[in-house]
């Protein structure tokens, strides 16, 4: 963020008899993805309300971007996906904690209603891909139980096939066995398409993941509406990190280039969740725009 308004600053120095072409050209090739879409959030901010804007900016800059704790509330919380306001309050509360117990001071603070940072929980694919996978791998478990299971059993029964063979018993016996080993063919059967039905759901499943792409957003914050949003979380500590990681751009903190901090542009890698703790990386970034 605090790229963004030096250049801002310097565009309006530099080049202000045509700030407003340099203002719409020069960001398409300076900055990319979110950056860019913070940048366009401030300069519409920056159009209805210039007096105000620059204020706060020459602030900002002088003084850092934590002279005030900012208030948030939770805004939004779609049902399906099943998780209590509750916890999200708790899970807020320890991703404000562990920014401010680094910094020393007030960063955050939660009020029930009218923050000036929105909180939203909005439900999509994301999310959906996200519990259909978790059902997924919980029918596998089952299903490979049940394989297990059916093999032991298979096992047993071979071997009583193998004693009565070596001593054959009454009809009665003969019969049950029979039986025994009919019911084992036909739930051996079902095992089997049980095993093509999950096959084909994964598939299914590989195929949605592929659209969504590896590095698809699971939350953002928006510096032009200051909303915090999530889309997707894999489980409660992912979630934490990623409240933590959307807090840090809230206080202007951009992407770190380590992969061990909580502010690197990716919160997992190969199905590993990053830690609830803030790099040396994330410190050095949060000193730097706190002026601390």
């Amino acid at each position: 963020m605090k790229k963004i308004l030096l250049t801002i600053v310097a565009l309006i120095i530099i080049v202000p008899t045509s700030f407003v072409i340099s203002i719409i050209a020069f960001p398409q090739w300076y900055f990319e993805g979110e950056e860019l879409k913070e940048f366009q959030e401030s300069v519409a901010v920056m159009k209805e309300e210039p007096v105000l804007f620059f204020g706060a900016l020459i602030k900002i800059y002088i003084t850092g971007f934590c002279t005030e704790p900012r208030n948030y509330s939770i805004t939004t919380i779609d049902s399906r996906f099943k998780i209590s306001k509750e916890t999200v309050t708790a899970l807020l509360k320890e991703a404000e904690t562990l920014w401010e117990d680094a910094a020393g001071i007030d960063l955050f603070n939660y009020q029930e209603s009218e923050g000036d940072i929105s909180v939203e929980f909005i439900y999509d694919d994301r999310q959906k891909s996200t519990f259909d996978l978790q059902d997924f791998n919980r029918r596998s478990v089952t299903h490979e139980t049940r394989v297990a299971d059916l093999d032991r059993r298979f096992d047993a029964f071979s071997r009583k096939i193998d004693i009565w063979n070596e001593n054959p018993g009454t009809e009665d016996e003969r019969a049950r066995l029979e039986a025994e080993g009919n019911a084992l063919e036909q739930e051996q059967v079902l095992v089997n398409n049980n095993a093509d039905q999950l096959n084909l759901e994964r598939d299914i499943l590989n195929a949605h993941a592929d659209a969504l792409g590896e590095e698809y957003q699971s939350g953002f914050f928006s510096y032009g509406d200051n909303k915090l949003t999530i889309h997707q979380y894999d489980n409660v500590n992912h979630l934490k990190v990623l409240l933590a990681h959307e807090f840090g751009h809230a206080i202007s903190i951009d992407h770190i280039d380590n992969p061990e901090s909580v502010m690197y542009y990716l919160l997992s890698e190969d199905g590993v969740i990053r830690d609830f703790k803030l790099s040396d990386d994330d410190k050095t970034a949060l000193n730097r725009v706190c002026k601390l």
